[in-house]
């Protein structure tokens, strides 16, 4: 009827038995093991966001469990079948709470089973943007006038990336929410490319083509130079092509300027016409960055402008 303290006792008993000759004694050494109290917490690895179809992984780590414990996860208070490791790894919904239950095999343990904590995952959507673009002022543009277009975005995460193009050709340094380009051409047709950001971004739209027209502005597209006219070849070119044409000013001084499509200048150089006809080779930078810019050739009866790809 006594409680007694968890340790190890020895335990004697004599026989003294009237009418025996001799006293018998024994002797037994009894161990009591203290009660212990099994715990279990879980945590997830891989965080408790994740992204749409993303892989959950959990652990657990428990003290008292003994040598051959025993596991139950449970998914939304219901237990998931075969879930009998220490480990658990699915494919979670927004709102799922996990627990996990451990059955201790050590001797003394009170209670025997214990809950674990419990965590709540939140799944986030994967952005897909929508993305439109707006001209301003917009309508029909003059030679060399200005026109801010502006992308417009849904779903673009924190913070979406934008790349502009012109006719589907990635403008070098247009990667912002505007664009301000001054040398379009008539038919120009001008789209941005947004990639959303953020950790469940990483997917592209491509926006609406916003059509240019520009009035009194005509670029020459005749693969070989006839009177009045001048060729850009090849293009596309890796940094090198020629321009050939026949200025009708005999000896003439011709001005190339060579522009990005946001305006900045990247090549400039002079060069004289022989007998009315310009042969000149120009050989951009290596480092250049591929995409679409404008050469501009002046020369006395006024300034030609041709759009030029670059694809090193």
């Amino acid at each position: 009827g006594l409680i007694t303290p968890a340790g190890t006792y020895t335990v004697t008993a004599t026989n003294t038995t009237t009418g025996c000759s001799n006293n018998m004694r024994g002797e037994a050494v009894i161990n009591i093991s203290p009660s212990v109290v099994p715990t279990i917490h879980i945590a997830a690895v891989t965080g408790d966001t994740l992204c749409t179809g993303a892989t959950a992984h959990f652990t657990s780590v428990a003290t008292n469990g003994g040598v051959s414990a025993t596991y139950q996860w449970t998914l939304n208070g219901t237990s998931i079948a075969g879930a009998t490791n220490s480990t658990y790894t699915y494919t979670p919904a927004n709102g799922d709470v996990l627990t996990t239950r451990l059955t201790s095999d050590t001797l003394c343990t009170s209670p025997a089973s214990v809950m674990s904590n419990t965590v709540t995952l939140t799944v986030d959507p994967e952005l897909v943007p929508t993305v439109v673009i707006a001209q301003h002022p917009g309508g029909a543009l003059l030679p060399g006038q200005t026109d801010t277009l502006s992308a417009t975005v849904t779903n673009g995460g924190t913070p979406p990336a934008y790349q502009w193009e012109v006719n589907g050709i990635a403008i070098p340094g247009a990667t912002n929410a505007t664009y301000t380009p001054s040398n379009l051409n008539n038919a120009d047709t001008v789209t941005c490319l947004v990639t959303s950001g953020g950790p469940c971004g990483g997917n592209t739209t491509k926006s609406n083509g916003a059509g240019i027209v520009v009035s009194n502005v005509g670029v020459p597209t005749s693969p070989q130079p006839s009177p009045e006219e001048m060729v850009l070849q090849p293009n596309p070119n890796k940094g090198t092509f020629t321009i050939k044409g026949n200025t009708g000013t005999t000896n003439e001084e011709v001005g190339i300027t060579i522009t990005d499509m946001l305006g900045q200048e990247v090549f400039t150089t002079k060069a004289v016409t022989h007998n009315g006809l310009l042969n000149q080779q120009v050989q951009l930078s290596k480092g250049i960055a591929n995409g679409m810019y404008l050469v501009n050739v002046h020369t006395a009866d006024g300034t030609r402008v041709f759009h030029v790809v670059v694809q090193q």
